[in-house]
């Protein structure tokens, strides 16, 4: 696209309606040529057009329907978009067909047009500058289309084409005399249905499409007059005179549509300021159509440009109004009076701007000539204002105009009556409602009614003096002798209230108005003096009585009554009142006013000596007054708020006011009632009104009462918080600065962590406001540090109101962060502890160690048992409510402050390393306690919630730590708190034991961030004999930590002395002194995974046979110590498989001081744990080197003692019975005995019964090995029963579930969904979980005689509904309508795992089987607990649920068992089919050369809903017995836990005996009995001899409570 499509300027162009000659062809000889905007123009001819596509287009947009049009310019449009360019004929057409389309009445086809319009301008370049005369008209008059979205796709359209507004403005100069040509043409020639089709177009379009091009056609005109130059629009002189000479352009100016009235209004304005001669031309059509037919026409939003026009019209040709008035039998102004009386008619404000103007322009002649309507023009603004259609906004300027034509009025006047009965009937009663009232009858608030009035008063300065006295003689006169009246009057208090507020008002806002000397200010001050003068001489003539005028005279002697203080005399008026007469009246009922007259005088009082004499008086007589108790409070509260306010420093506190506040402030504490106002005045007065002394007092009073809020209510307590909010800033900072403001804030402190959010907020805001007014006070901020400081501290054990540390963290971070240096220095200082008060937190912690488990846990293992204080009590240190110790607390807080700040540059280095070395300490202590629970006191509770916040705390420890040092700039402070930690690890304390493991930890964390660590940690090891070393904890932890990097030289060389000096120590040294070298060199010594060291074989094995002769029975005076023990079974853990090749007496000696370990580690005490696990552990390396078979010798000691070692493992399992949930060594141990259990025979159980109370240890592992012991015997011993069921009677009757199994599931643990968080009692529930298990291990293999005794077990003891309803508000969520998912799981089967990792997961798969086990072992019992079901949605999601999940396996199983049975002896002579996709079995059974023929059918949920058994063929027997025979095979499956092969068996063998003639039983209806013994009748009545099975008639007998027989009723004896 070119840069320059036209020349800046253009040679005046052929025009579409003539030449350029004769510009205006419709004003003589006008053309006859179609205008391009009528609807009967001919359409363009498309043949020039080559695209078809284009053409369709192009016809498209001749159609009437909008929406056909719109799709045509889109797709015109994106079709030029595409192309890039437009040829001339499509330029051509276009022209011809815009002009219509931009005035269509769709919004949408004008937009689109204009774009498509401007596209191809600009496509088209200086070609299309040949049909710009053509369009241009049209073009423009879119610029000022109603619509915003017209007008701006209008304006990016030419901008698009001519790019700059220079040449946009040079288009309007070219072009002038064409566009004025063609608005020309549409105002002449254009009417309604010229522009519209009436046959297609309702009349409203069409009315609303003729208004539109109207305005758009004069707003181009408008704008050409407005922006032409002098000489252009001379040149055009004829042009624009015949164009608004034209009569039906001014009918517009009444018009309906308001955009087409308001374009006439903007013609006028701009022709009447450019060139007024041409509307002076046509005056008389001009002023007959604005100040005739316009004041009584529509005027809605056009009414402000309406008035603009008048005014305009009216300042430049005053002749108007005469011409308007010549013209009408109604003189204009009469019109004009029914046009205010409209008001706004929703202009703007500025309308009643343009109205009071317009009242300074009219002609005085037109006003005196029309002195009615004029005055009606008054009262038609009063009109406008009360008819209640004005804006509030517009009420103010209305009253502006009334009043400025009321006094244009009163200036015009001819006679002294006329000026009187103005002012009388339209100034005077706004004044007179405005004092009685406060102005309600000016239709707006009284601020604005004051301001209003105020303006009436101010415009007097600018008329002349002859008009100002008539108003001071008539008006003013009438005002004050209405003052007057209304003080004299007996009228009641609130009304002189209100009239005491609104003269005030109206005096000071009018005073601020004018000028001190003008006759306004004077007529204010005088009527005030005579206010003041009658309103004291009615006080003491009322001594006090009347209230409303002492309301009077306080509301003249605010501060603000400029026109009292300013007026010499009536300041001295006031003056001798209150000299004279003050105190006796302050036991009136005026007191409170008097009182503020008093104080408000105060600030203007020329003596401030007698003033205080005064004040005094007053304060004393007011406390002594005769008012009751509750009046005299409010009225001092009153008295110091106001001396505070107004006498700031004027007057010094009253000592017998102050004694009042302090015994009142004592009565309310101690509950008897009142108010506390005035407590709250004096808390925040300021100045000198109350003492310092007072305020210091009363905080420390309600401070006191603060610190036991248990004996206050919430209310109460609030009170008080807000109370000492309101404390003077000035004197709240002065009190900081007390010693004894710290008891204050620390109770302060203490509510903030209020569990009422009321007082919480409270509290927390009064904090606030003390930390702000303390900000700039160093020695105020080191004081409220302080605080916070101090209440870390735990007092004693019983101290239950220790604050939480969090939230001292929380006060301590923001009062930090809110302080400035050098305060922020002191600060960091005192939030960092000094030395002696971490010494007193750690010592408690660091007494002794009680528990040497934790050589399992800790990273220096056997070092502690090297500690000199061991102990098994537990030392006494106080907690907080959270658990936390001082020392923790300590800690915590540090951490939480100083982790958003750069350590090391902020706190001072001696107190940086004191920090991190304690914080270290601490994690130590805390990992301590997450191995074994209460271990240590530094965190004492524990649950779930307790362990992860635990870990949390550990995390932010050591990320503050890892911050701390990595903003030291020089990287030294890593190396010095290495040496300072390495020195405290010194000697054997407790202390130097923890400093020694936090050494190790400090190593492994900053060995990467600081590796100059690394380097003096090996530097150390190469230089020091560590064989030699005494410091055992410092050289155990520097092995530790850097003995795997060391070159293995030295490596070597240290292990080879160790050994060395081991392999020389003799039995009877063996504790004292060779644990300490066995410490060492385990700390060196490379794990199983790790490379091993390059040492001497039998160096090695020399070690193990003299380690393990200490414990021979020959060496009787051997010194054997536990941790003696655990350090040479870790020894022996790396060293045994780095020495499998040597033979020798060493394994028998292993292998025995394993049986050893374990026969004294029976019954697991804890400080048996580490004795146990590396014993534990090296059974298990010995058990893999066995496996690997390399050593004959291992072979065969492990052949002569595994039974032994096995028969030990299991005494182990069977002992344990202390919980391992919150004691990881412990733990660690019974990981250890399960995995060596697994694989263990039960044959080593002499009982198996033994093992059932082991489900109950709150252990994972013993559970889970206990439970898989348990899960492979009983199915093997199951087989036994059943056989041993069928073979002997006796043995059968002696089937049973074990009694210690039901005892597991007799008592339901109480878990639900909420509790699976704590491990406690998943646990607890998981071992009743795997006790069903094992229940249904006994189904397992049983026979179904013995199934079915099991399952009837389970029915009389009520075992398994329970447990279902558990199963299902686990699986259900309790009651929700949301299962479980049991498609991500394997519902048929559950492999145990002792993993922890999503126990709620492996739970509820847990579940999921055991329903599975449920509805497979014992269906009928599982059925029976559906049936039970009462609440409707529960039964029919547990169906839906099982037919989804379970049915359908079920279902497989029990057609797959009875497809691989059917060859069976139990089915011999039935022939038996499997219909899978019908769940149906069907059996025949040969009867000679026919067949008997059965069909039994599984529903779709099987087994919750019965098995259909139904008969297909039937030979040999009739219908009843049949049917009696397939109900005895239907109860087999649905009421006796059977399967389907049981109900053909039972079928096959009840036809085989009726064939051989064996009668059926008369109860049951089966020849052989439903129940498990499968007997035949054998009970025979005496009477009937009818036959019975024995248990059917033990049955009946007990359910009929009868001995009679079933079938004759009479005494049943039995008869074979």
């Amino acid at each position: 696209m070119p840069k320059q499509r036209y020349p800046t300027t253009f040679a005046a162009p052929p025009t579409p309606f003539g030449s350029p000659a004769s510009p205006f062809p419709g004003f003589g000889g006008f053309s006859t040529t179609v205008s391009p905007l009528s609807h009967i123009a001919e359409p363009p001819d498309l043949s020039e057009i080559s695209d078809p596509t284009l053409v369709v287009l192009f016809k498209n947009l001749l159609k009437k329907d909008e929406n056909t049009k719109a799709r045509a310019l889109e797709e015109l449009l994106s079709k030029l978009k595409s192309s890039g360019n437009v040829e001339d004929a499509v330029a051509n057409i276009w022209v011809r067909v815009y002009p219509r389309l931009s005035i269509d009445t769709s919004r949408r086809v004008r937009q689109l047009s204009s774009t498509v319009l401007g596209t191809i301008g600009a496509l088209s370049g200086r070609r299309f500058a040949k049909h710009m005369p053509k369009i241009v008209g049209s073009w423009l008059a879119g610029l000022y289309d109603s619509d915003r979205m017209v007008s701006r796709a209008t304006r990016n359209s030419l901008v698009e084409v001519f790019q700059t507004e220079e040449k946009l403005k040079s288009l309007w100069k070219v072009f002038s005399t064409t566009i004025l040509e063609y608005c020309a043409n549409i105002i002449e020639n254009e009417k309604v249905y010229t522009l519209s089709d009436e046959r297609t177009t309702s009349a409203d379009d069409a009315e609303g499409k003729f208004a539109r091009v109207m305005t758009t056609t004069i707003m181009e005109v408008a704008y050409l007059i407005g922006s032409s130059s002098e000489e252009e629009l001379v040149k055009n002189d004829g042009t624009y005179a015949r164009f608004l000479k034209n009569n039906e352009l001014w009918k517009f100016a009444c018009h309906s549509d308001p955009a087409l009235r308001k374009a006439v209004y903007r013609l006028l304005v701009s022709t009447l300021d450019r060139h007024p001669a041409w509307i002076s031309k046509n005056l008389k059509t001009v002023s007959s159509a604005f100040l005739v037919k316009s004041f009584g026409g529509p005027q809605t939003s056009s009414a402000d440009l309406f008035l603009d026009a008048v005014v305009t019209l009216t300042q430049k040709l005053p002749d108007a109004w005469e011409s308007a008035n010549s013209q009408s039998k109604k003189p204009p102004l009469k019109h004009l009076a029914g046009f205010l009386e409209q008001g706004s008619q929703l202009s703007p404000p500025a309308f009643w701007e343009q109205a009071a103007k317009l009242f300074g322009t009219i002609p005085e002649r037109t006003i005196t000539s029309e002195w009615d309507q004029a005055l009606r023009c008054t009262n038609s603004i009063q009109k406008a204002i009360k008819g209640g259609k004005e804006p509030s906004i517009h009420i103010q300027l209305a009253w502006a105009c009334y009043f400025e034509a009321c006094y244009r009025l009163l200036v015009l006047c001819s006679s002294k009556s006329g000026r009187v009965f103005t002012l009388k009937d339209t100034v005077l009663p706004v004044y007179l409602n405005f004092l009685e009232d406060k102005g309600s009858d000016l239709q707006t608030t009284f601020s604005d009614a004051v301001e209003i009035c105020s303006q009436g008063l101010s415009r007097l300065d600018r008329i002349p003096k002859r008009a100002v006295d008539q108003f001071v003689e008539e008006v003013w006169g009438e005002v004050e002798k209405r003052i007057t009246l209304i003080l004299d009057a007996e009228v009641d208090d609130e009304k002189l209230k209100r009239f005491a507020e609104t003269w005030i008002e109206l005096a000071t806002k009018t005073l601020q108005r004018v000028p001190e000397d003008s006759r306004v200010a004077c007529l204010i001050q005088e009527a005030n003096r005579r206010v003041v003068s009658e309103a004291i001489e009615a006080i003491n003539i009322s001594s006090g009585s009347r209230v409303g005028t002492a309301a009077v005279l306080e509301n003249v002697l605010k501060p603000t009554a400029a026109a009292t203080w300013a007026d010499a005399a009536a300041k001295a008026l006031v003056s001798d009142f209150l000299e004279e007469d003050v105190v006796s009246l302050i036991d009136t009922p005026s007191a409170v006013h008097i009182l503020q007259a008093l104080i408000s005088y105060g600030g203007h009082a020329s003596n401030r000596h007698s003033y205080q004499v005064l004040w005094n008086k007053a304060a004393n007589k007011l406390l002594v007054s005769s008012h009751d108790a509750s009046t005299k409070s409010k009225y001092i509260q009153i008295f110091m708020e106001a001396s505070s306010q107004k006498l700031d420093h004027i007057v010094a506190p009253c000592p017998a006011l102050d004694e009042y506040i302090i015994r009142k402030l004592n009565a309310l504490l101690n509950g008897e009632g009142g108010e506390w106002g005035v407590i709250r005045a004096a808390l925040g007065a300021t100045g000198n009104v109350s003492d310092a002394g007072l305020v210091y007092k009363l905080i420390e009073m309600i401070a006191n009462d603060l610190k036991s809020p248990r004996n206050l209510t919430v209310d109460s307590i609030v009170q008080r918080l807000d109370l000492l909010r309101h404390i003077n800033p000035i004197k709240l900072k002065s009190f900081l600065d007390l010693e004894t403001s710290k008891p204050a804030v620390e109770s302060i402190l203490r509510l903030s962590d209020s569990t009422d959010t009321q007082v919480a907020a409270s509290a927390d805001a009064l904090l606030d406001t003390v930390r702000q007014s303390a900000v700039d006070n160093q020695s105020v901020m080191v004081k409220l540090a302080e605080v916070i400081r101090d209440s870390v501290r735990i007092q004693d054990m019983e101290d239950e109101d220790t604050l939480p540390i969090d939230f001292l963290a929380a006060k301590a971070k923001s009062l930090l962060e809110s302080s400035v240096e050098p305060a922020r220095s002191d600060l960091v200082a005192t939030f960092a502890f000094s030395q002696d008060m971490w010494a007193a937190a750690a010592t408690p912690l660091l007494e002794t160690v009680s528990n040497v488990s934790l050589a399992v846990t800790n990273s220096l293992a056997g070092c502690i048992f090297l500690v000199d204080r061991f102990s098994d009590h537990q030392p006494t240190v106080p907690v907080d409510a959270h658990g936390h110790s001082q020392y923790l607390r300590m800690v915590t807080l540090v951490t939480h402050i100083f982790t958003a700040v750069e350590a090391a540059r902020v706190i001072p280095r001696s107190q940086l390393i004191t920090l991190l070395y304690h914080s270290i300490v601490v994690i130590e202590l805390l990992k301590d306690n997450i191995s074994i629970a209460y271990n240590t006191r530094v965190f004492e509770v524990i649950d779930v919630e307790a362990e992860q916040e635990l870990t949390n705390i550990v995390d932010e420890i050591q990320h503050w730590i890892s911050l701390a040092v990595k903003s030291d700039s020089d990287s030294t402070l890593a190396q010095e708190l290495w040496v300072t930690v390495s020195e405290n690890a010194k000697e054997k304390t407790v202390e130097a034991f923890y400093a020694a493991r936090a050494l190790v930890s400090l190593s492994s964390s900053l060995i990467d961030a600081v590796p100059s660590l690394q380097d003096s940690g090996v530097s150390w090891l190469e230089n020091t004999d560590v064989w030699k070393e005494s410091d055992t904890f410092c050289a155990a932890a520097i092995l530790t930590s850097f003995g795997n990097v060391l070159k293995p030289a030295r490596k070597e060389r240290i292990c080879n002395e160790l050994i060395s000096d081991i392999t020389g120590i003799p039995a009877d040294q063996a504790a004292s002194v060779a644990t300490q070298k066995l410490v060492f060199l385990n700390s060196i010594l490379p794990n199983q995974d790790e490379t091993p060291i390059s040492i001497l074989p039998m160096r090695l094995t020399r070690l193990v046979k003299h380690s393990l002769d200490w414990f021979s029975e020959d060496n009787e005076d051997a010194d054997i110590g536990p941790g003696l023990v655990v350090e040479v079974g870790k020894m022996l853990c790396s060293v045994l498989p780095a020495i499998e090749s040597m033979y020798g007496e060493h394994w028998r000696q292993a292998l025995e001081f394993i049986k050893d370990c374990w026969m004294g580690c029976v019954g697991m005490q804890e400080q048996q744990i580490p004795m146990l696990l590396w014993s534990l552990k090296l059974f298990h390396i010995i058990r893999k080197l066995v496996d690997r078979g390399e050593n004959d010798d291992i072979r065969e000691e492990w052949g002569t003692s595994k039974d032994e070692l096995e028969d030990l493992l299991v005494k182990l399992l069977l002992s344990a019975r202390d919980p391992d949930t919150n004691n990881q060594p412990r733990n660690m141990c019974y990981v250890q005995i399960e995995r060596q259990l697994k694989g263990v025979s039960q044959a080593l159980i002499p009982d198996i019964r033994e093992v059932y109370p082991t489900l109950r240890v709150q252990s994972r592992p013993i559970q889970h090995a206990a439970f898989d012991i348990l899960h492979r015997a009983i199915p093997q011993l199951q087989e036994e029963v059943s056989i041993n069921a069928v073979i002997s009677a006796e043995s059968a009757s002696q089937v049973e579930l074990p009694v210690e199994l039901l005892s597991l599931i007799m008592e339901m643990p109480a878990t639900t969904p909420a509790d699976l968080e704590s491990e406690d009692l998943v646990i607890n529930f998981r071992g009743y979980l795997l006790s069903w298990i094992l229940i249904f291990d006994h189904f397992n293999g049983a026979s179904f005689k013995v199934r079915s005794i099991y399952a009837e077990a389970l029915k009389d003891g009520e075992y398994l509904p329970p447990l279902l309803d558990k199963i299902f508000s686990f699986l259900f969520l309790q009651g929700t309508n949301r299962p479980f998912d049991a498609t991500k799981c394997e519902v048929f089967t559950y492999n145990l795992s002792s993993s922890n990792s999503d126990s709620t997961a492996d739970l509820l798969h847990l579940q999921a089987h055991l329903y599975y086990l449920a509805l497979r072992y014992t269906p009928a019992l599982a059925k029976s607990w559906f049936l039970s079901q009462t609440n409707r949605a529960i039964s029919q999601a547990i169906e839906s649920f099982t037919e989804r999940h379970y049915s359908p396996l079920l279902i497989a199983s029990e057609l797959s068992t009875v497809n691989t049975n059917r060859t069976s002896d139990d089915l011999e002579d039935l022939t038996v089919r499997v219909l899978k996709a019908a769940r149906e079995v069907s059996a025949t059974y040969p009867v000679d050369d026919q067949t008997l023929e059965i069909s039994v059918r599984l529903p779709s949920t099987f087994p919750l809903h019965q098995v259909e058994v139904t008969g297909i063929h039937r030979v040999g027997m009739d219908e009843n017995h049949f049917r009696r025979l397939l109900l005895a095979s239907q109860a087999v499956v649905n009421f006796q836990t059977g399967s389907i092969i049981d109900a053909l068996s039972l079928f096959r063998k009840n036809v085989t005996l009726h064939f051989q003639g064996v009668n059926e039983c008369a109860i049951c209806y089966s020849i052989l009995a439903v129940t498990p013994d499968r007997a035949l009748p054998n009970r025979a009545c005496a009477t009937c001899k009818n036959k019975f099975h024995a248990t059917c008639l033990l049955k009946w007998f007990k359910t009929s409570n009868s001995s009679s027989c079933p079938l004759c009723r009479t005494s049943f004896s039995f008869y074979s």
